[in-house]
């Protein structure tokens, strides 16, 4: 990167002679073309097709008109007369922002990330998973204590639905013998700690 007090080619750079950040803009509009070219420029091939980014400095009482030039990315500045470098440009980073793509897959990552997690906190509807409760623990239901001793899916009327499950429950009926009984997730809960 040129020196403040080196000299550079007097020219119009399409690049930063600093840092080689592009001063190519974005594309003039078609009905505003022909007030960024010479009045003598063939319209089917205007020379000036986009903005330029590059920063023109005029300094009063010195000039009418742009005297220095400036890359609006590291800073770096020129004389637009002499080519004089009056001031370095700052070092950039290879990138400043993120493509498109890159932005996109860490849209997908995270959409991913927050589909494991509800399905992790809900449960996945046709899963073995989809259940509150695991094997062994204790539970209440209808008011009676018991232990969940595992699930299975089941047929109501006939129709067989992925997401219809029901706990086996061992419990210990009236007469104080162990049970399996079934029930629905909504009819058991959490057994009181002891």
């Amino acid at each position: 990167m040129p020196e403040p007090g080196d000299k550079i080619e007097i020219k119009e750079y399409d690049n930063c002679p600093g840092c080689g950040s592009s001063f190519i803009g974005n594309p003039i509009p078609e009905e505003s073309i022909a007030n960024y070219n010479p009045l003598d420029a063939d319209p089917n091939n205007y020379p000036n097709t986009h903005f330029r980014r590059v920063i023109g400095i005029e300094i009063k009482g010195q000039r009418d008109g742009v005297l220095h030039w400036k890359c609006p990315d590291c800073g770096f500045r020129w004389h637009r007369f002499t080519g004089l470098v009056l001031e370095k440009g700052k070092k950039l980073s290879k990138q400043k922002g993120f493509t498109l793509a890159e932005l996109l897959v860490c849209l997908a990552i995270v959409l991913c990330l927050i589909l494991v997690l509800v399905f992790s906190m809900k449960g996945c509807p046709g899963s073995t998973n989809n259940l509150s409760f695991k094997a062994g623990t204790k539970v209440m239901v209808d008011g009676v204590p018991g232990t969940i001793m595992g699930h299975e899916r089941i047929d109501t009327d006939g129709n067989y639905t992925m997401d219809t499950w029901v706990y086996k429950i061992r419990v210990i009926d009236r007469e104080g013998e162990p049970e399996t009984i079934q029930a629905f997730e909504s009819e058991v809960t959490l057994a009181p700690e002891r």
